[in-house]
């Protein structure tokens, strides 16, 4: 096992990430506290798979332990799942004392952690993410969140795990499109913070493609460390941690455009905003012509959608993304927030580019 701590003093925690570690986990989860009751959440798809090796690790460990299993998808992120849930654990009887894991992979991880951070003003919460974005991305950091009819993650929490448990061998029962959904968060930490991990990316690839564990691993608590420095210097994302939405703001965009469906997994869309920032930043004359073309490159070589025209539905004005993204919740004083690059591995956070440069640079791109 690799572990990672995440220092927030009294909200400090670790990830832990290695092989056959979902056996481990009554072991694991008695280092961090003494449970009352342990209610597991899950969905379809990951309970066929997981489930009952997660939840007879606990039994074997005496915990007493209620679960339920919930339809996949983005379209259970909004209220309706997230009262659900609450009602749930509260037919459960689960007590200050209890404990919530959220078993699956981000849009789970998000629901659930949600749910535990405002059933009974807050139950202890353990993220199980068993995809590559969520294991590298959404399960670190406490930012919880369901989604509005005005746009993606509108309403959420700030709500720190007391442990992350990743083991890397459920990667394996992803299909591809969802793997390469989570190659574009590990990309990203090499972009905006660790140009060596990016060199490292690129020279990996045939290894990254074939689901080599030990490199998965290797990527998996790499993207994690980088993260975890954002996190530890910025918890609230008032600052320094906004540069982790690198590709977010178009991405976001381009998801509420798409209604939040399989046209357009939530990775993809983060792989074509981070193109579509890199073009903007050389449209102002920040980032050169070569690290955009270096960008697109890694993400063709990986088959990656990385491109507007890649989704598969008529694509969006320019005028139609400005709005969506107007409604983005890093919106300041009616200004758009823009994470743009100056070189890989270094990001600016800007909040002075105006909507008619934005507009103008979008028309080059949009059909």
């Amino acid at each position: 096992m690799n572990r990672q701590k995440v220092d927030l003093k009294e909200s400090s925690y670790e990830i832990i990430v290695g092989k056959n570690i979902l056996s481990e986990l009554g072991n694991l989860i008695t280092e961090v506290g003494d449970f009352s009751k342990i209610a597991i959440i899950t969905d379809n798809n990951v309970g066929s798979l997981y489930l009952d090796a997660v939840r007879g690790s606990l039994l074997k460990k005496g915990f007493s332990v209620c679960d339920i299993e919930i339809s996949d998808g983005e379209g259970v992120k909004g209220w309706r799942y997230a009262e659900k849930l609450v009602e749930w654990i509260l037919e459960n009887k689960l007590d200050r004392e209890g404990l919530v894991i959220a078993l699956g992979g981000g849009v789970l991880g998000d629901l659930v952690g949600f749910s535990a951070s405002i059933a009974r003003r807050g139950l202890s919460l353990i993220q199980i993410p068993t995809t590559l974005l969520a294991q590298v991305d959404s399960s670190v950091g406490g930012k919880t969140a369901i989604n509005s009819k005005f746009g993606k993650n509108l309403i959420g929490t700030f709500f720190q795990p007391k442990l992350v448990v990743s083991d890397v061998l459920t990667l394996s029962s992803l299909s591809g499109r969802h793997f390469l959904s989570g190659m574009s968060e590990v990309i990203k930490y090499g972009l905006i913070r660790d140009p060596v991990f990016f060199n490292w990316i690129e020279e990996n690839l045939s290894e990254i493609k074939s689901g080599n564990p030990e490199v998965i691993s290797e990527l998996v608590i790499w993207s994690c460390s980088i993260k975890a420095q954002f996190v530890q210097k910025d918890e609230r994302e008032m600052g320094e941690r906004a540069l982790l939405n690198l590709g977010h703001t178009f991405g976001h965009a381009l998801e509420t455009y798409t209604g939040y469906s399989n046209k357009l997994f939530h990775g993809e869309a983060v792989s074509i905003g981070t193109t579509i920032a890199f073009q903007f930043s050389h449209f102002l004359g920040m980032c050169s012509i070569s690290d955009v073309n270096r960008l697109i490159h890694l993400y063709a070589k990986l088959g990656m959608k990385h491109q507007i025209k890649d989704i598969s539905m008529t694509l969006p004005s320019p005028k139609v993304l400005i709005k969506f993204m107007l409604q983005d919740k890093k919106v300041k004083n009616g200004n758009i927030t823009y994470i743009l690059p100056k070189k890989i591995g270094k990001c600016i956070v800007s909040e002075n580019c105006s909507t008619e440069n934005v507009n103008e640079f979008l028309n080059t791109i949009c059909p």
